[in-house]
């Protein structure tokens, strides 16, 4: 609850414009029904004809206002809404963009998808709306209590009495109805990421003949999201079936207490209609209110997720600025170990980059490579050591004032469901020229340029229209229009064939002359002109040189090599 207060706190003045509109709407509407009352006894009965058309007027004033009002109230309340929505998604896109990479390579991105989809929904649902409406139910109850206590105190303890039990009610129901909506939100998540996840696997689906399994899978999930919701549907009935009479019981003990009371001269005609009018409208407001209760009971449960989920341990980004280029970089016994893994990964890794060269780290499956390259991208952090740049650690330095100098294309890059040429710029302002240019090094612009709509062909979910290599290409693209300081290649070429990536080598050694290429070699043919290479071994450095050294000097790279010889043989 503390967490809910100190979000609204900016918007509190509005929030309480809202409330104080709604409040009015409800207080014009009971006063138009009580107005009747004069009507009824001073013009009607005791035939008070000069009253006729003032008290006429003040009910239809009061008609017109609560009319105009309640076209107003829910402006202000999509308004409220609007603003929290807007709130809450910035502040989880940038919460998401913080996590450390641990977390969102356990996290499956459907439980994302369902997360803005139903909960953020919820509270700024919660926030925009209910809290207001509910401020407005509970006022008009209050006032509608005053003006039956004014008419007789006997009929309104006898209706408080309803009341309490009413509201005991909801208490019994609302903690229930608490639990049965969390069910329901957690396999509705459960049923999206499901859902996403067999759409996105079909190839494999398919191709493994597991179309059977996969319906299981998706009917096993639906059964448990069909069964919280027949659950939360039951807490609903039972509390329908608990409540309803109360407010038609209400109604009964006006008619005939109401009745009686006029029968003994005790209550007005005119006073008598209003009561039964307001206790109606009583009845209505506490049946919503409860509904609003039982509402918000429901999605504080999204608020407890919202919570947690804004306050992750976030990802250190740092707050140093990296001004000017970068002058040297260096790995100081580095070590590191994944989270989901017991193994270290690295061992006590040193050593110094030089910059403005084309380095490459080779070595089997396994023995580290690629996790230099998420470490120098600060997708995870050193479990020990640290990475020097410039004389400062990088785990200080801004994360986006590095990543302004470098790039990176992993072998798996990530295609959006957009043109061509918005894959390549990715936000970036560049002419067709520079796209081009960049197209042509990595040997894709021919392609592009056959199709019927060139660089605006749109792609298909997650570039599927794209074979592996033109995938691959794109990416390369991408970062190439950058031309970072620091480009990283993680077995980005893996799925061009040898001429191809031999021709892209050549125009790569063209376009980064003077900069600093770091490559994560698959092919050890296509990094032998690199100025230096790193030779990996479970996790450590065992070598270092160029080809000629290290073919002279290193048995290491000698069984790399003779391995990728017989592979290309085989």
């Amino acid at each position: 609850m503390k967490w809910l207060l100190t979000f609204m706190m900016p918007r509190k003045w509005f929030l309480l414009l809202s409330i104080g509109v709604m409040a009015l709407e409800s207080i014009c509407g009971i006063q138009a029904v009580a107005l009747q009352q004069k009507f009824i006894d001073s013009v009607i009965i005791n035939q008070q004809y000069g009253l006729f058309w003032p008290t006429l007027g003040w009910i239809s004033a009061a008609f017109l206002l609560h009319a105009l009002l309640f076209t107003l109230g829910p402006h202000t309340t999509h308004l409220n809404m609007a603003y929290f929505h807007k709130r809450l998604a910035g502040q989880f896109m940038k919460t998401i963009y913080r996590l450390p990479m641990s977390k969102l390579r356990k996290e499956r991105s459907g439980s994302y998808v369902q997360f803005f989809s139903n909960d953020i929904e919820n509270v700024y649902g919660l926030l925009g709306s209910d809290i207001a409406r509910g401020m407005q139910q509970l006022i008009a109850a209050v006032l509608l209590i005053a003006i039956v206590a004014k008419a007789n105190m006997m009929m309104l303890v006898a209706l408080f009495l309803f009341i309490v039990v009413y509201i005991g009610m909801g208490k019994y129901f609302s903690s229930r109805m608490k639990k049965a909506a969390r069910a329901v939100q957690e396999n509705r998540s459960a049923l999206v990421v499901q859902l996403e996840e067999s759409i996105s696997g079909t190839r494999e689906v398919i191709a493994f003949h597991r179309e059977e399994w996969e319906r299981t899978q998706y009917k096993n999930v639906f059964q448990r999201y069909y069964e919280s919701i027949m659950n939360e549907g039951k807490w609903l009935n039972k509390q329908m079936l608990a409540t309803d009479p109360f407010k038609w019981a209400m109604k009964l003990l006006v008619i005939v207490y109401g009745g009686y009371l006029v029968i003994n001269h005790s209550l007005s005609i005119g006073m008598f209609v209003v009561v039964f009018q307001l206790t109606s409208m009583l009845g209505d407001t506490c049946q919503s209110l409860f509904n609003t209760v039982m509402g918000l009971s429901g999605r504080m449960a999204s608020v407890e997720r919202v919570r947690e989920a804004l306050e992750e341990n976030m990802f250190d980004p740092g707050s140093e600025p990296l001004e000017g280029k970068v002058s040297s970089l260096r790995f100081q016994q580095v070590g590191f170990t994944y989270e989901s893994e017991e193994q270290q990964v690295l061992h006590e890794v040193t050593l110094d980059m030089p910059m403005g060269k084309k380095i490459a780290f080779v070595g089997a499956s396994g023995s580290g490579k690629s996790t230099v390259a998420h470490l120098l991208s600060r997708f995870f952090e050193p479990g020990s050591g640290e990475i020097v740049v410039n004389g400062m650690d990088l785990k200080d330095i801004r994360r986006d004032a590095w990543t302004e100098h470098i790039g990176i294309v992993f072998q798996d890059p990530y295609i959006f469901p957009d043109s061509i040429a918005n894959n390549i710029k990715l936000g970036l302002d560049a002419t067709e020229e520079q796209i081009t240019k960049v197209c042509q090094a990595v040997e894709i612009d021919e392609h592009i340029r056959s199709l019927p709509l060139q660089y605006e062909t749109p792609l298909g979910e997650r570039g599927m229209t794209l074979s592996g290599g033109q995938r691959q290409r794109i990416a390369l693209a991408r970062a190439l229009l950058r031309d970072p300081e620091i480009l990283i290649l993680d077995e980005a070429t893996s799925a061009l064939d040898l001429e191809t990536e031999r021709t892209f080598q050549r125009n790569l050694d063209t376009l980064r002359e003077g900069k600093t290429t770091i490559i994560i070699a698959h092919r050890l043919s296509t990094i032998e002109n690199a100025d230096v290479i790193y030779v990996m071994q479970k996790g450590r450095i065992v070598d270092a040189g160029t080809h000629e050294e290290l073919m002279s000097e290193s048995r290491a790279y000698h069984s790399l090599l003779a391995a990728h010889a017989e592979l290309q043989v085989s």
